[in-house]
């Protein structure tokens, strides 16, 4: 693997040994290599810099996955997980450990007394033959005892709770739910886990540093796999590897049996059991060259699209020349990014933060986003100091508090960490946000 993958990935990572490390760089590269794992990272790192520390299995289950050849490869070859779900859980814990991204605190069971409900209307929808009755019955009734031995932990938790506080009228609904170890969930969750993923939580406190310097990784990786360097290094579960270049064709193909409405195309996840591309990593890449964008990689039922040039062609998106939005934005002003005077609205995307005109974060917002031509520069303190429209006096200081502050409040307001990069003289808008 190339070590510019791999530097930046470690970062200031140094208290491993020689061994240590190239086991991590391994693993690193397996997840990447895998379009099932390089999903599961995006969704990590979108719930990471939006700021939400609960995950939802049924985030992670994108399409039919019993059609996936890796998945069902590994679930036959290796017999250690009772689902496909189960195993996707369990590549979700391992992304998060092996590359430590952070602690899974806890899995939860949220909505114990609903899963019954949920269990039934699956058997009800079912196409049976007559010949899988008996096991599809077999199975169903694991399912159903399964449910019951929850409802039982879940009922003795919450008697054990009025014992101990008496006053907690409506416990029982308001906490309706199981909590569980990364040590003994597979217990818990034997059956249940294959109808329950909706109703199963996963409980993250990332790490900061180990989460910026996957997401750096990452780019890294795909600019390899958009120069070919890795076309020997195929996926365990693909025949062969195409070259970036006919991979994007074959993209190009495929998306024009979508419509575009405004530069958005609406993408099935059978994306992900194309033959022809590697879904996930065009995808990826593109987004890092500002080509498009993907609205949420945790979406529930298909993958909202925008590309920033249509028609969409192979020329369009292989080009390096930097382009227009398709909305007819500003030089480097995103169509989805504005403030707005007025209002005090910042809105990133369909995510909003809010300022008081009173306040200081208010006008350096306000300054910076007063000539889009100049909105991506590196803005000194001193400089937005001279642009502040204020009569009392000034210093560096009251501006470099008021960016820290307006950090603050768009983590909060919008659930993203890393709209604003800071020094101790100076604020800028992170790249990724602009065109």
């Amino acid at each position: 693997m190339s070590s510019r993958i791999f530097k930046a990935f470690m970062g200031e990572v140094d208290q491993l040994d020689k061994g240590q490390l190239e086991e991590l760089e391994e693993l690193q590269f397996d997840i990447f290599n895998s379009d099932i794992n390089l999903l599961s990272v995006h969704i990590l790192l979108e719930a990471f810099y939006r700021g939400e520390n609960t995950l939802i299995l049924g985030d992670f289950i994108k399409g039919d996955y019993w059609k996936i050849d890796e998945i069902n490869e590994n679930a036959r070859d290796t017999g250690d997980f009772s689902s496909t779900q189960d195993l996707v859980l369990s590549q979700v814990l391992n992304t998060i450990e092996y590359l430590r991204l952070g602690e899974v605190k806890k899995i939860s069971v949220e909505g114990v007394s609903n899963i019954l409900d949920a269990v039934m209307k699956e058997m009800l929808q079912s196409n049976l033959k007559r010949d899988a009755l008996d096991d599809m019955a077999g199975y169903y009734a694991a399912v159903i005892e399964n449910i019951f031995k929850l409802k039982k932990i879940w009922e003795e938790n919450i008697e054990k709770a009025r014992e101990s506080d008496e006053k907690l009228g409506g416990f029982a609904n308001l906490y309706d739910r199981v909590e569980m170890t990364t040590e003994n969930y597979y217990r818990h969750l034997e059956y249940v886990i294959t109808v329950g993923a909706p109703f199963i939580e996963i409980d993250i406190e990332f790490s900061d540093k180990a989460m910026k310097r996957l997401e750096d990784a990452m780019d890294g990786y795909l600019l390899s796999f958009s120069e070919d360097d890795l076309i020997d290094k195929k996926p365990n579960y693909r025949e062969k590897r195409f070259y970036f270049s006919k991979q994007l064709e074959n993209f190009v193909a495929y998306i024009a049996k979508f419509p575009v409405v405004n530069g958005t195309v609406n993408i099935p996840f059978e994306a992900l059991s194309e033959n022809g591309f590697e879904f996930v990593k065009v995808v990826s890449f593109l987004e890092c060259q500002k080509k498009l964008k993907v609205r949420n990689w945790g979406d529930e039922d298909l993958w909202n699209i925008k590309f920033h040039q249509t028609p969409i062609t192979i020329q369009s998106l292989a080009s390096s020349d930097q382009v227009q939005e398709v909305s007819g934005a500003t030089e480097n002003l995103k169509s989805d990014l504005s403030f707005s005077k007025e209002k005090g609205v910042l809105t990133i995307g369909d995510k909003q933060a809010f300022f008081r005109k009173d306040t200081v974060q208010y006008h350096l917002i306000r300054i910076i986003f007063e000539d889009p031509s100049e909105i991506g520069k590196e803005w000194f303190f001193s400089e937005i100091g001279e642009k502040y429209d204020q009569a009392e006096d000034f210093d560096d200081k009251k501006f470099a508090n008021a960016s820290y502050q307006a950090r603050l409040r768009i983590s909060r307001d919008a659930g993203i960490k890393d709209f604003f990069i800071t020094t101790k003289q100076s604020v800028t808008i992170n790249p990724k946000y602009l065109k």
